[in-house]
Protein backbone atom coordinates (compact mmCIF):
# COMPACT_ATOMS: atom_id res chain seq x y z
CA UNK A 1 0.00 0.00 0.00
CA UNK A 2 1.40 3.33 -0.95
CA UNK A 3 -0.34 6.59 0.12
CA UNK A 4 0.83 10.34 -0.37
CA UNK A 5 -0.14 13.42 1.66
CA UNK A 6 -1.11 16.12 -1.53
CA UNK A 7 -2.06 19.42 1.27
CA UNK A 8 0.97 20.79 0.32
CA UNK A 9 3.70 19.95 -2.39
CA UNK A 10 6.28 18.85 -1.98
CA UNK A 11 4.86 15.42 -1.16
CA UNK A 12 5.12 14.46 2.64
CA UNK A 13 6.31 11.34 2.74
CA UNK A 14 5.64 10.87 6.52
CA UNK A 15 2.43 8.13 6.26
CA UNK A 16 1.79 5.78 8.70
CA UNK A 17 -0.67 2.83 8.01
CA UNK A 18 -2.84 0.80 10.26
CA UNK A 19 -5.66 -1.79 9.37
CA UNK A 20 -8.70 -0.60 10.60
CA UNK A 21 -11.02 -3.40 10.52
CA UNK A 22 -11.89 -6.96 8.45
CA UNK A 23 -9.68 -9.88 8.88
CA UNK A 24 -7.21 -8.18 10.91
CA UNK A 25 -6.28 -11.68 12.31
CA UNK A 26 -4.70 -12.92 9.17
CA UNK A 27 -2.93 -10.03 7.83
CA UNK A 28 -0.66 -7.22 8.97
CA UNK A 29 0.90 -3.75 8.15
CA UNK A 30 3.88 -2.28 8.52
CA UNK A 31 2.82 1.13 9.80
CA UNK A 32 5.81 2.75 8.07
CA UNK A 33 6.24 1.45 4.75
CA UNK A 34 2.68 0.31 4.07
CA UNK A 35 3.78 -3.67 3.05
CA UNK A 36 1.29 -5.72 4.26
CA UNK A 37 1.92 -9.05 5.51
CA UNK A 38 0.48 -12.93 5.71
CA UNK A 39 0.18 -14.04 9.35
CA UNK A 40 -0.40 -17.61 7.62
CA UNK A 41 -1.36 -19.41 5.06
CA UNK A 42 -4.47 -18.55 2.92
CA UNK A 43 -6.94 -21.45 1.66
CA UNK A 44 -9.15 -19.66 -1.26
CA UNK A 45 -11.08 -23.00 -1.34
CA UNK A 46 -11.90 -22.43 2.15
CA UNK A 47 -12.29 -18.95 2.25
CA UNK A 48 -12.88 -17.70 -1.20
CA UNK A 49 -12.63 -13.78 -0.13
CA UNK A 50 -10.71 -11.89 2.26
CA UNK A 51 -11.79 -7.98 3.22
CA UNK A 52 -9.25 -5.16 4.87
CA UNK A 53 -10.19 -1.63 5.73
CA UNK A 54 -6.56 0.05 5.76
CA UNK A 55 -5.82 3.38 6.55
CA UNK A 56 -3.35 5.96 6.27
CA UNK A 57 -2.75 8.99 8.29
CA UNK A 58 -0.09 12.01 7.40
CA UNK A 59 1.92 12.48 10.31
Amino acid sequence: VKAYDADTPPYNDQVRYFLKEGDTDLFRINASTGDVFLLRSLDREMVPEYTLTLVAMDT
